[in-house]
C-alpha cells in the first residue's frame, strides 16, 4: 500500500509515474507479442497449423478476460476498503476466497472442455476440416492448465495494484509473451505447432509466479480456512453483475470474430488475429495502462471519504 507519508497532493505525480512505467512495460509486452507473431509466421506462415493454435488458446485466455473482467472493478474496491479501514485479515479473507472460487469453477469449465475439446473447436470454428479440429482439440488440451493460473494471475495483479505497485506485476505480461516464442525457438524442430502451446502454459505460470514473488512478504496472512463476512460476498456478488452481462456480451463477439473468419479458409483466423492486435495496440499503451493506475487510486479516494 502507498505509504502514509504520501499526500493527497502529490497523487497526480505518483499516477503519471506510474502510468508512464506501465506504458514502457506494455509496449515492450506489445513488441515482444510482434516479435512472437513474426517467429510463428516464419516458421509456420499462415496455414491451418496456426489457425487451429489460435482457436484454441482463445479458450484459456477467453477464460482469462472473462475473470479479469468481473474480478479487478469489483474486488478491488473492497480490498482497498478494507485495508484503509485497518482491517487486513479481513481483506485477505476475501483474497482466499475469491482465489478458491477460481480456482473451483475454472477447473469445473476447465473439465469440460478436455473431455469434449474436439466438439468445442468444431463448434468455434465450423470452417475447420477434421485434421484442423483434431490439431486444435490436441493443442487445447496442452493448454488448458493456464486458463487456472491466467485466472489466478487476475486476481494477483489486482491485489498488487492494490498496493501501489504496477510494474512488478505488469511484468508477468512479459514472461506471457516470451515463453512461446522462446519455447518454440527452441523447439520448433522436435515439437512443431505444440512448442507453441506449451510456451503459452509456461508463459501463464510465469505470470504467476512473478505475481506470487511481489505478495510473497503477505503470503502468511492468506489461509484456507479464511471465511470472509457475508455482508462482502453479497456485495462483490452485487458488483459483479453488470459486469458479468457486458462481459459476457465482449466474450460472445470474441467467439463470433473465431466462428466466421474460420471459414473464410487456411489463414482466415490467423489474418483475423494479426490485424486485431494491430489494431488494439494503441488503446492497450495509454488508455490501459492509465485506467489500471486510477482505479486503485480512485479506490483509495472513496475508501477515505466513506
Amino acid at each position: 500500500m502507498i505509504s502514509a507519508a504520501d499526500s493527497r497532493e502529490s497523487l497526480p505525480v505518483r499516477i503519471a509515474r506510474a502510468t508512464i512505467a506501465l506504458m514502457l512495460i506494455t509496449a515492450l509486452a506489445k513488441l515482444l507479442g510482434f516479435v512472437e507473431k513474426q517467429l510463428i509466421a516464419y516458421y509456420f506462415g499462415a496455414d491451418m497449423r496456426v489457425d487451429a493454435y489460435f482457436v484454441a488458446v482463445s479458450v484459456p485466455f477467453l477464460f482469462f478476460l472473462l475473470i479479469r473482467e468481473l474480478i479487478e472493478p469489483a474486488f478491488l474496491p473492497l480490498f482497498v476498503g478494507c485495508l484503509r479501514a485497518k482491517e487486513e485479515s479481513r481483506a485477505w479473507s476475501l483474497f482466499a476466497a475469491l482465489g478458491a472460487a477460481i480456482v473451483l469453477l475454472t477447473f469445473a469449465g476447465l473439465l469440460y472442455v478436455s473431455i469434449s475439446a474436439s466438439q468445442v473447436v468444431a463448434r468455434l470454428a465450423p470452417g475447420f476440416g477434421p485434421e484442423a479440429v483434431e490439431q486444435g482439440a490436441r493443442l487445447l488440451r496442452i493448454m488448458i492448465p493456464s486458463a487456472v493460473l491466467l485466472g489466478l494471475s487476475a486476481l494477483t495483479y489486482i491485489t498488487l495494484n492494490a498496493h501501489g505497485r504496477f510494474a512488478l506485476p505488469a511484468s508477468g505480461d512479459l514472461a506471457l509473451k516470451v515463453g512461446p516464442a522462446l519455447i518454440l525457438v527452441l523447439f520448433s524442430g522436435d515439437l512443431g505447432i505444440t512448442a507453441l502451446a506449451l510456451g503459452f502454459t509456461l508463459g501463464a505460470l510465469a505470470r504467476l509466479g512473478i505475481h506470487v514473488v511481489g505478495l510473497a512478504p503477505r503470503i502468511h496472512l492468506i489461509s484456507v480456512t479464511m471465511r470472509p463476512p457475508r455482508r462482502d460476498l453479497a456485495r462483490l456478488g452485487l458488483l459483479m453483475l453488470p459486469l458479468a452481462v457486458g462481459s459476457t456480451f465482449a466474450l460472445l463477439s470474441e467467439l463470433a470474430d473465431n466462428y466466421f473468419s474460420s471459414q473464410i479458409g487456411a489463414g482466415g483466423v490467423s489474418a483475423r488475429t494479426y490485424a486485431k492486435k494491430l489494431r488494439d495496440l494503441p488503446i492497450e499503451v495509454l488508455p490501459y495502462a492509465l485506467s489500471v493506475v486510477l482505479l486503485p487510486a480512485f479506490a483509495r479516494l472513496a475508501a477515505e471519504d466513506a
